[in-house]
């Protein structure tokens, strides 16, 4: 009976189409009255809906407008809904109905706990000026005084939990570096708050509290960023989550676009309610506020259809089938019957490409190609030049008709012929005979007309005018009016599209003398150059280039609303053949895609087999000084060579893990097998490890400090000469090149490719012995090499090449890519996908990047503010450095295919072994028994982990292995345990920290034991310039170690005290007492062997405060312990560094006796 009632009330809420929307909570808490974010199916975006639960009562939800505001206009939606879910069962679902046809939209202040758009003036009585000026203006606050801060509270709303998020700006001319904006949370009457912080003067994003309320004394919580890198009059999204002790922030270029970071927190100064507020020190503005509930893990949402409704034939996405770069603006584009595609180009030029995006040929005249069009088997393009180019399908010039400067701006074919126009217009028929011409009345479009139902419909730009034309007879039989400047127009069966520079309309041509306008939407053309608009072949979508707003929106030709959107970089010409669309950019850039739940006719794959979509930005860090050359660890972090002086490893969130500054420019950077290797040209060679703890420096020399590539067994180190290095600094061969290497060799089996900058041409050497065996000359400078599997990528000042190693010592040419301009003053890298199907390149002329696949077929181009000098990919990351930033991308839509490769191909492992003892190798650094964690070495072709343990890590290490396996486990117990332990990270942060400090210092301690034991060993061998050399250099790398190891040292102090200050404030007594030790007693947690087992541990833990109160009580002990180790073997190691330091000033006195002229 239930079940009954339940069909025949869904079948009620079937009158309208509908949707079944699935709401699934995935924490373990019910969620109620929780705001969801919902991205809405295609054919209901732009649509009137009504939203409600299974008993048919309404809910309240909002549509979401691009800028991220609450709307109850369907037609200003960005695709996406706000829902205020009444109800979420933990670890369930929530079911809505979703009704189209009426609108049941609702303002913010009905989804949100708190909503403010700033749209009405009075709204700013809800807020209390606490200090400076506010006011509401053009639908944003603004806070109206420089300085010294300004803040406003919110009256009658009190916040403990949540997520408040903003949109803000700083004021165009502002002094941007110093100080920004502020959110606060849990104001107190006092005025102390948590806050959420863009551009202080030392940091671009803190998390902060301020314990006194006077604003000019906060404690950072976790900062992000040296210096302010925001900048003015941009629109910035921060979203400030609060859960009891937890606090997380993260700030974003644009609306949930563009992240730069995301922060977290862990304190427990402020535990009650208070207000939230706004403030900041320069003249700020705010575009909107809100605050909502807040889930460990935001909830998803599904739908279906379902009702008897179906979706109809949309589109859904877009799979990309080819790409070009021309290098030039493209101004329109045009199909042909089988797919070929026809580009005109501001170069001059008019392209033909074929079906999978190979250039057919090209014709050129002698100025601005503006138009092209395709029928009768022809392409037509009409030029500044007073000409129109004939071409046939395949890009042939048939033909050069001169057609007069007053009809050289647009073109259009049909069967019957073809109209030319500018201020006029003229009818030809396919024997290029003038049928009529026509004045337009001001200055056309580079857009032909369009032309239906025997009639022409032309632009007349100036006058915002659509005239319409006889087709017969060449009169104006009438014109529609739009609001600016006339822009595009197309005709497909009955409707008739038209732009303008600020509006699309779409008319019916019932009667085509005086079309009916069905609707109109705001867009953004920009510049009046450029071919916009393209009807789908059976009429029922419209595609527009929406230049300024950077997409191509695709309408239902019908209704109005966007069924897709994707962004471009300034598109600026769109052409539809069956299920395919073809989108050019300003940058010359041209892609085709293939349209995905679009029924058009069936598709033909083409051999090009690109999978790349599109490159998302996982991170951004900022430097003082330019970042050159950069590298992936196999782990996601990345090492940075930086013209400060400092080689850097950085994390995969972008944070600095360590840093190691030289005496001049760091040049380049390598890595392989768990290290990364830095070229400075202050002479030496710097090695870190991939947590950026230093492991070594080697003097190479002038003649080879400029490039580097790591190899398994050794090293090879470029700048006029190459050597090939030992990992204890021993040179095995050395040869002179004829210029020099800007960049690190490439290796494959046992041939060297070195990119000789100097004298245009690439040199293969022998790894064995550095022999010459070939040199392949090119016609610009080489900068970098790259091999992967068999093939071998060189990059010039203009040009990418591609070879095969079939034979290695005179490699096959397949292909080469021009439009690539890279400046004498800069250094560029290359990088192969990890399975060797795409090539990535750093464009610096261009300031961009570009990716080809193994064809040579452009896939994707990525521009950036500053010249692109470093890239480096590593299994979907891909690493670039452009100016003072670098960035980390996921590359999207791509999967690698096969082991990850880098310049040097990898030594199989054949052999792993555990030792506890010293190894001690000719290729290798002695590790001492004091150092701890695994270091992964190449000794013969075998990996080598060598495990050791030092006193101070002890804690640490186990605290790390409990942690482990309660964050990987996906079991019940471990579940229980996991969030309880992660609201404690900052404190295993903060641990952690501690732990790369005492691994750094063990780790100077040993090379400098190492050096000395040599430095001693050698004064017994034969006097040489060799060994001399050799004793210099180890005495002075032992002095250098130990200056290093006396500054951690303080550092380590100075973490102890960091220790001492931030332990979880509990008393652990007690637990300790009554229930043992509390990493033993979350063992026993994880391993209970019954239910009832389990239930009696937690029934004992409730006593003494449950698992929150254990995890806390296991940080607390961790860290005493690690407190009192420290207080313990400090002065040991003091003596132990004195000692080893009066060892080797004893051996440096020795020095000068060895100097040549000394």
């Amino acid at each position: 009976m239930r079940t009954l009632l339940l069909a025949l009330l869904l079948a009620s809420l079937t009158f309208a189409q509908s949707y079944l929307m699935i709401v699934h909570n995935p924490n373990s808490q019910t969620l109620t009255n929780f705001q969801v974010r919902a991205k809405l199916p295609a054919d209901l975006q732009g649509k009137a809906l009504t939203i409600k639960d299974m008993n048919g009562n309404p809910v309240p939800f909002c549509y979401e407008t691009a800028t991220g505001e609450c709307t109850t206009d369907p037609t200003q939606g960005d695709g996406y809904v706000w829902v205020k879910v009444p109800s979420i069962p933990a670890n369930g679902d929530a079911k809505l109905v979703v009704e189209v046809g009426s609108n049941g939209a609702v303002k913010g202040d009905r989804v949100f706990e708190f909503y403010d758009d700033f749209n009405n003036p009075s709204s700013l009585n809800q807020w209390e000026v606490i200090e400076g000026k506010a006011k509401i203006e053009n639908g944003a606050l603004v806070l109206t005084d420089a300085g010294p801060y300004q803040e406003l509270h919110l009256q009658g709303f009190s916040f403990y939990n949540g997520v408040i998020e903003v949109r803000w700006k700083w004021e165009k001319g502002c002094d941007c570096n110093y100080g920004g904006m502020y959110v606060l949370a849990r104001v107190q009457s006092d005025g102390s708050a948590y806050a959420a912080a863009t551009g202080s003067y030392a940091n671009e994003f803190v998390i902060a509290y301020d314990d006194d309320g006077n604003r000019d004394s906060w404690t950072n919580l976790e900062t992000y960023g040296s210096h302010n890198d925001l900048v003015e009059d941009n629109w910035y999204y921060v979203y400030f989550a609060l859960d009891g002790e937890n606090l997380k922030a993260c700030l974003y270029e644009s609306y949930i676009s563009g992240k730069i970071t995301c922060l977290s927190a862990t304190d427990d100064h402020i535990t009650t309610s208070g207000k939230i507020g706004l403030g900041g020190w320069q003249i700020e503005y705010f575009d909107w506020i809100r605050v909502r509930k807040y889930a460990p893990i935001e909830p998803t949402v599904t739908f279906q259809a379902y009702g008897g409704y179906q979706a109809p034939s949309t589109v859904t996405g877009m799979s990309q089938v080819w790409s070009y770069d021309i290098g030039s603006s493209v101004e329109a584009l045009a199909f042909s019957d089988n797919g070929n595609l026809g580009a005109a180009s501001v170069d001059r030029c008019a392209y033909v490409f074929d079906q999978s995006g190979n250039l057919l040929n090209k014709v050129c005249g002698d100025d601005w190609m503006n138009d092209i069009s395709y029928a009768n088997g022809k392409f037509l393009a009409d030029n500044y030049d007073n000409y129109l180019y004939i071409m046939s399908e395949r890009g042939t010039l048939i033909k050069k008709l001169e057609v007069g400067e007053s009809y050289d701006d647009g073109v259009t074919a049909f069967s019957q012929g073809f109209i030319v126009c500018d201020d006029y217009c003229a009818y030809y028929n396919w024997n290029y005979e003038k049928i009529w011409d026509t004045s337009v009345g001001s200055n056309t479009h580079t857009s032909g007309p369009a032309i239906a139902k025997g009639y022409v419909y032309a632009l007349a730009v100036d006058s915002g005018k659509v005239k319409i034309i006889s087709l017969s007879s060449g009169s104006v039989e009438g014109s529609v009016t739009l609001d600016g400047d006339a822009y595009d127009v197309a005709a497909c069966g009955n409707y008739l599209a038209a732009a303008s520079q600020d509006k699309l309309y779409l008319y019916s041509l019932d009667d085509p003398t005086s079309p009916t306008l069905l609707w109109t939407k705001d867009i953004s053309l920009g510049d009046a150059d450029y071919r916009s608009l393209a009807f789908s072949p059976n009429c029922k979508f419209l595609a527009l280039a929406d230049t300024n707003n950077d997409q191509v929106d695709i309408f239902n030709a019908k209704t109005g609303a966007i069924v897709y959107t994707k962004d471009f970089d300034r598109p600026t010409a769109v052409a539809w053949w069956k299920d395919e669309l073809a989108v050019a950019q300003k940058d010359g850039s041209i892609y085709v895609f293939r349209l995905e739940g679009f029924k058009g006719p069936a598709y033909s794959p083409t051999p090009s087999s690109s999978t790349i979509t599109g490159l998302t930005l996982l991170w951004r860090h900022g430097f003082s000084g330019t970042a050159d050359a950069v590298a992936i660890a196999d782990n996601g972090n990345v090492g940075v060579a930086n013209y400060d002086n400092c080689a850097y490893v950085l994390s995969k969130t972008g944070s600095v893990l360590g840093k190691y500054c030289g005496g001049d420019d760091v040049d380049d950077a390598s890595y392989c097998c768990g290290k990364f290797g830095f070229a400075d040209i202050d002479d030496y060679d710097y090695f870190l490890d991939v947590t950026g703890n230093y492991l070594k420096a080697i003097h190479v020399g002038d003649d080879y400090d400029f490039a580097i590539t790591m190899l398994p067994n050794g090293f090879i180190a470029c700048d006029d000469y190459c050597g090939y290095f030992t990992y204890s600094g021993s040179q095995i061969w050395s040869t002179e090149l004829d210029g020099e290497a800007r960049n690190g060799p490439a290796v494959y089996k046992s041939y060297v490719y070195v990119p000789d900058y100097g004298e245009d041409e690439v040199e293969i050497l022998s790894l064995s012995d550095g022999s010459v065996l070939n040199k392949m000359s090119f016609s610009s400078a080489v900068h970098d090499v790259g091999v992967c599997g068999k093939y071998l990528a060189v990059v010039t000042s203009n040009k990418l090449y591609l070879y095969k190693l079939t034979d290695p010592t005179d490699p096959t040419y397949l292909w080469s890519v021009g439009n690539i301009y890279i400046n004498d003053e800069y250094s560029q890298n290359l990088a192969f996908s990890p399975d060797c199907r795409y090539v990535a390149v750093a464009d610096t002329g261009n300031r961009a990047l570009k990716i080809y696949d193994i064809q040579g077929n452009l896939v994707l181009k990525r521009s950036f503010p500053d010249p692109v000098r470093g890239v480096d990919w590593r299994k979907d990351w891909i690493a670039v450095s452009s100016g003072y930033y670098v960035y980390l991308f996921k590359v999207e839509g791509y999967k690698p295919q096969g082991a990850p490769v880098t310049k040097a191909q990898m030594t199989t492992v054949t052999n792993t072994v555990t030792v506890t003892k010293t190894i001690t190798t000719t290729v290798t650094q002695t590790v001492t028994k004091e150092v701890t964690s695994t270091v992964t070495l190449m000794i013969g072709g075998e990996n080598v982990k060598v495990q050791v343990s030092g006193d101070l890590l002890q804690p640490y290490i186990k605290l790390t292995k409990l942690y482990d396996t309660i964050s990987k486990s996906t079991g019940y117990k471990a579940t229980l345990l996991k969030a309880p332990f992660q609201r404690q990270i900052a404190y295993i942060s903060a641990l952690s920290n501690f732990a790369s400090l005492a691994k750094r210092l063990y780790l100077l301690l040993g090379e400098a034991k190492d050096n000395i034991n040599k430095a001693e060993q050698l004064l017994q061998k034969q006097p040489t310039f060799k060994n001399a050399f050799e004793f210099m250099n180890l005495v002075q790398k032992a002095i250098v170690n130990l200056n290093l190891a006396n500054d951690v040292l303080k550092r380590l102090e100075a973490q102890v005290n960091t220790l001492k200050a931030s332990m979880p404030s509990i008393d652990c007594t007690t637990l300790k007492t009554e229930l043992g030790d509390p990493i033993e007693l979350t063992y026993k947690v994880l391993n209970a062997t019954t239910m009832l087992e389990l239930i009696q541990i937690r029934k004992e833990l409730e006593k003494y405060g449950g698992i929150d109160a254990l995890a806390k009580c296991v940080i607390k002990e961790t860290i005493q312990e690690t407190i009192a180790l420290w207080n313990q073997k400090k002065v040991e190691l003091m003596n132990e560094i004195a000692k080893l330091k009066a060892q080797a000033e004893e051996l440096n006195q020795y020095v000068k006796y060895l100097s040549v002229g000394g």
